[in-house]
């Protein structure tokens, strides 16, 4: 059974037993008052980018994506939207459309 994957549904997903491992989180995400065990850190400050490869674009195009057409999957957090990880805070980015 596919665990939901977005926002607070991934913590009820947990503690039903639908998954053993979730990659990508932060303890301080609400999982503070769960019986869960983490890692230290494996990534730090890895936030990855990625656009249609275009004549004449370079690094700096991602200097600023204020104003770009953005894509974010849900319950995932991403910097442009303040690491929020609920589904509002990134639907109310730039510019940006939500999936799942």
């Amino acid at each position: 059974m596919p665990a939901s994957g977005h926002g607070i549904c991934r913590h009820l997903d947990f503690e039903a037993g639908l998954y053993d491992v979730i990659f990508f989180e932060s303890l301080s995400w609400g999982w503070e008052s769960l019986p869960v065990t983490a890692t230290a850190p494996v990534l730090k400050d890895e936030e990855v980018y990625v656009a249609l490869r275009k004549a004449g674009r370079d690094q700096s195009f991602f200097d600023n994506i204020a104003g770009r057409a953005l894509v974010a999957i849900s319950g995932y957090n991403y910097g442009f939207a303040g690491l929020t990880t609920d589904d509002g805070g990134t639907s109310r980015a730039p510019a940006a459309s939500c999936t799942e």
